[in-house]
């Protein structure tokens, strides 16, 4: 959802608040699949 809304926002031209909120969209979604990888990693 916050990389949707940094979507928005850069085509709103909030500048910097839709960097920060695509970046924390993407690390978001990072930290999420790690975590399910490892998940699965450590059940094998």
């Amino acid at each position: 959802m916050l990389i949707i809304a940094g979507i928005v926002g850069a085509a709103l031209d909030v500048d910097v608040t839709a960097d920060y909120l695509f970046a924390a969209g993407l690390l978001l979604h990072f930290t999420i699949w790690f975590e399910d990888w490892w998940r699965a990693a450590r059940a094998n």
